[in-house]
């Protein structure tokens, strides 16, 4: 099987979320599937340095990585991170469509429902289903952590995430709550899969 995995960050970043992909992609890697990730430059947790213009190809425990350009800015605001969003979607999706077809989409949340626009967007030109793998619920969050500050804009993002999260051939998320307020939002019942997030036991110890 061909996989495509679209995320911003992978490693050699430590961020949560590019952590979790490598481990995962390593593991597929190593089951025999053919995985490709498409992501940025190191622009957010690398250990003690920070490393930027690593090889535009490389690879890495059996996964070919694609690092495409995205802006990156040295002090974060909410503006300059949509800009760093928005330049990794573009790129992204562009160097994607160039890519042989894969089997398979795989995704995740972050940054919030422009990588699911790209998947959605691959299904309907290319014909690749695709795993939305649901890290944090958009834009619920955003409301409730008071970081949507404009109340009007919930509601056309929620109705992109809806039907983002419907496009999904699969939904994966972490907890039995995810899954409830998935169902609310009108994704199918047999398309959720709950798969809590995971930790190296061995790597990891008090």
């Amino acid at each position: 099987m061909r996989i495509l995995v679209l995320h911003q960050h992978y490693w050699p970043e430590e961020a949560a979320t590019a952590q979790i992909l490598s481990d995962l992609c390593e593991d597929l890697a190593k089951q025999g599937m053919e995985v490709t990730v498409v992501t940025g430059q190191p622009s957010y947790r690398i250990g003690k340095e920070r490393r930027r213009n690593l090889p535009s190809l490389d690879s890495h425990e059996g996964v070919t990585i694609h690092r495409v350009w995205t802006y990156a800015p040295r002090r974060r605001s909410i503006w300059k991170r949509l800009l760093h969003y928005g330049s990794y979607f573009v790129t992204s999706l562009v160097h994607s469509l160039r890519q042989p077809r894969a089997d398979v989409t795989l995704i995740m949340s972050t940054p919030p429902l422009l990588l699911g626009i790209s998947a959605a967007l691959m299904k309907v030109i290319r014909g690749v289903p695709f795993v939305y793998s649901v890290q944090d619920v958009y834009p619920d969050i955003a409301r409730d952590l008071n970081v949507l500050r404009v109340s009007w804009l919930y509601k056309p993002l929620d109705t992109i995430a809806r039907l983002l999260y419907q496009q999904a051939n699969v939904v994966v998320t972490l907890s039995e709550p995810m899954r409830q307020l998935l169902l609310a939002k009108g994704v199918a019942k047999n398309s959720i899969k709950v798969i809590p997030n995971w930790a190296d036991v061995q790597g990891v110890r008090p």
